[in-house]
């Protein structure tokens, strides 16, 4: 397994979960020491599958806190690997749902779906899941898709930081080596 390029991974294992049958959250054994910084994405690796967990929200010395996919408050930009449709996943407690799709989308159930690399915290190419129902969305404005996680929180014990390498060297300098 290789990180998305200008990454590096790092392994950390699971020390605190929630208390609930769908956590939200997870503590790791890496924090600021090894390098660990706020809005790092995490992934874990599910039968020979590499997938999103979340990301970092908060920062300590030796441990960090993991907003998973399926909280609520997580939302992050992704496609349709298939036909390069664009839309947004949302976490719903214990599931996963992509949304603003247009209308006329081709989404099938099976399509798989990855983060789209827009905004500056999950690269493109990311696994996430993959679509199980396609259903339009209030007014038939938008279709939505019920999505299959590739990564159960519960399942997990360890997961991989993707953290952005960074160079002394000026951007010109680096294409030169």
């Amino acid at each position: 397994l290789s990180p998305p390029r200008s990454y590096s991974m790092e392994a950390a294992r699971i020390i605190g979960k929630e208390p609930f049958f769908f956590p939200q959250t997870l503590l790791i054994d890496k924090g600021a020491q090894q390098g660990i910084q706020k809005d790092y994405p995490v992934l874990a690796l599910c039968r020979d599958r590499l997938g999103l967990v979340g990301r970092i929200i908060d920062v300590y010395p030796d441990t960090s806190q993991v907003l998973l996919i399926h909280d609520p408050r997580s939302e992050l930009s992704a496609l349709i690997q298939r036909t390069r449709e664009d839309g947004v996943v949302r976490g719903k407690g214990n599931e996963l749902e992509m949304v603003y799709l247009r209308p006329q989308a081709d989404i099938k159930p099976g399509d798989r779906v990855i983060t789209s690399g827009f905004g500056e915290v999950f690269p493109r190419g990311l696994d996430i899941g993959c679509v199980v129902r396609v259903s339009s969305g209030p007014y038939k404005l938008q279709k939505e898709a019920a999505l299959k996680p590739v990564i159960f929180p519960k399942t997990i014990e360890e997961v991989l930081v993707l953290m952005r390498e960074t160079s002394p060297l000026p951007p010109r300098e680096r294409k030169r080596q």
